[in-house]
């Protein structure tokens, strides 16, 4: 029998600290090199951002793995049975694209694993079904 797993799924703070950073630096020379750039740049972030607010969150829960099946907790709590259709591993994370199946259309639900956020054991544990997902597919994974 084999052990079940759980990853958190969560984006980590120095991952929202670095995008800062980048978004800072980026509007500084934006700033420094053309100001009306920069006004421009700002305007359509402000209304990209607004736009896609109201659709888009980034997934929070916990993802397990128990006698063969994926299964996905979301911060509400309901239990949801996913099933693991494509994976683009990396040394920190690891992003799953899973189907769910949600009044009879099938729901495309994305999750990335980080490595910071995880043990080792679970990260080895991932590691290994995302290999055993590879070889059962025939390749259904991509690199970058």
């Amino acid at each position: 029998m084999q052990t079940p797993f759980q990853w958190q799924i969560r984006t980590p703070m120095w991952v929202w600290l670095a995008a800062g950073f980048v978004l800072l630096l980026t509007a500084l020379i934006l700033v420094f090199h053309n100001f009306l750039l920069f006004l421009c740049a700002a305007l359509a972030l402000i209304l990209y951002g607004r736009h896609s607010a109201a659709q888009f969150k980034f997934a929070q829960g916990v993802l397990h793995y128990e006698q063969g099946r994926w299964i996905y907790v979301p911060l509400n709590g309901s239990k949801r049975r996913v099933s693991l259709e494509r994976v683009w591993p990396n040394g920190l994370w690891t992003t799953l694209r899973f189907t769910q199946e949600a009044s009879g259309a099938n729901q495309i639900m994305e999750f990335t694993v980080w490595k910071s956020s995880v043990s080792k054991r679970a990260w080895r544990a991932l590691g290994m079904l995302v290999a055993q997902h590879v070889a059962s597919a025939g390749g259904g994974r991509e690199r970058a």
